[in-house]
């Protein structure tokens, strides 16, 4: 297995994630770090972390330099590298369960395309398991976005051929991956006896931050899930499914920028939603239930959605 961690002005948390990454009990997987044109710290700190285990006769360590923004241009650029049959992409900013490597080699010897595992997230004061459901279905998981980077072990060539990360997106760029790998149809094996690793929150993470901030972003996503849904899926019971999932994903969200304050993004997505699908009075009634409930401070609209496809 190789692993792929992106690297950008991390200095801070940096630290962390490498001791958690040399703490492997079982250390026989390569490390690509990819900086992806650091102005801090950060490459110093993985250079001094890929000499001080360089030759040591475990896990072998290759640092690069990437110098096209993004973090799926990072991973790309790790997948071009990657020369072992498995891949498993990180962020710089998290911790690493100390046995993954040894629990999930095994996982891998019937070769499937994809392992799914289970997290949790913290932001040092609680902690809890990522929401998930154990199911191959697309439109769940376009609904509770339970495949994210940390949560996908991928077969390489499996990955190469549904075209890896797409470079155009900079946030939720894992979820529409997600939406590819499920839609492909994999032979999937999904590991719940435990989550693995610790996902910090902070201001600075992708996970930490705002709707509103990123509301270009997660728009674009959402019009690249679509994009793959029509193109990827015939008309079908499945494809309007799908379609009707992304519909109520764009009221949640238009409920969630309403409740931070950004009046002009939940009308942006109100027209994005409006935009993409066009279905009948009884979902557009749903939709309208989904933002109401969201948009006055309910959690868990995409259970709720889920009832309703």
């Amino acid at each position: 297995m190789t692993v792929v961690i992106p690297v950008y002005n991390r200095e801070r948390w940096l630290p962390r994630t490498l001791a958690s990454v040399a703490a492997q009990t079982n250390r026989s997987f390569h490390l690509i770090l990819v900086d992806n044109g650091s102005t801090d710290g950060s490459w110093a700190m993985c250079d001094a972390f890929r000499r001080e285990h360089t030759d040591k006769g475990e896990m072998s360590v290759t640092l690069v330099r990437e110098e096209r923004s993004g973090a799926s241009c990072a991973r790309n650029c790790g997948l071009a590298l990657c020369a072992t049959p498995y891949i498993y992409f990180f962020d710089s900013d998290d911790e690493m369960s100390p046995d993954f490597v040894e629990t999930l080699l095994p996982e891998l010897s019937d070769r499937p395309d994809a392992v799914m595992l289970t997290t949790v997230q913290t932001d040092g004061h609680r902690e809890r398991v990522r929401a998930y459901s154990c199911t191959e279905s697309p439109a769940v998981h376009i609904l509770n976005a339970m495949l994210s980077t940390v949560s996908m072990v991928l077969r390489t060539d499996f990955l190469r051929t549904i075209g890896g990360w797409k470079e155009t997106l900079r946030t939720w760029d894992d979820w529409e991956l997600g939406v590819r790998v499920l839609l492909a149809r994999p032979r999937l094996h999904w590991y719940v006896r435990r989550p693995f690793h610790r996902i910090w929150l902070h201001p600075e993470s992708q996970t930490g931050s705002g709707f509103s901030s990123t509301w270009p972003w997660l728009e674009r996503a959402m019009r690249a899930a679509g994009e793959d849904v029509r193109r990827l899926l015939p008309p079908s019971e499945e494809r309007r499914r799908c379609e009707l999932a992304l519909y109520y994903r764009y009221a949640i969200l238009r409920g969630k920028l309403y409740t931070e304050g950004d009046r002009s993004a939940a009308g942006a997505c109100r027209h994005s939603q409006e935009k993409f699908l066009f279905p009948s009075l009884c979902h557009r009634m749903a939709a309208t239930l989904l933002y109401v409930y969201t948009a006055r401070g309910g959690r868990g609209a995409w259970r709720l959605a889920l009832k309703l496809l």
